[in-house]
């Protein structure tokens, strides 16, 4: 990992504090955590639209409890993770998984803005 993406993670992850950003984040993370392929296919599980999962992944809305609670059924991350990003309360095999996701997450991003 990059000094960059370290960083990056840190200011993203960082305890006791819920950005819309930082929660968009978390939500892609946890989906990716999840093996949910699509936007369309978490959105189908709650009901609502692909539109509406777009907006919490891009950090234009907060992301619904429903939406928290179907992701903590697919990977045992509380939803309190993603309000408070208290990555040190995870158990460590969880912490574990979900850093690796973070990570991933990161360096999409970071592709994703280059092109």
């Amino acid at each position: 990992m990059t000094e960059y993406s370290r960083k990056r993670m840190d200011e993203l992850a960082q305890p006791g504090v819920m950005t819309n950003e930082q929660a968009a984040f978390r939500i892609v993370a946890l989906r990716s955590m999840a093996q949910i392929k699509s936007r369309r296919e978490i959105g189908e599980m709650i009901h609502v639209t692909e539109d509406a999962i777009t907006k919490v992944e891009h950090g234009d809305n907060r992301p619904s409890w429903e939406l928290m609670v179907k992701l903590y059924e697919y990977t045992n991350v509380d939803p309190t993770f993603i309000v408070t990003g208290d990555y040190d309360r995870l158990p460590v095999s969880v912490r574990d998984e979900l850093f690796a996701h973070l990570v991933l997450t990161e360096e999409k991003d970071r592709r994703r803005q280059k092109a």
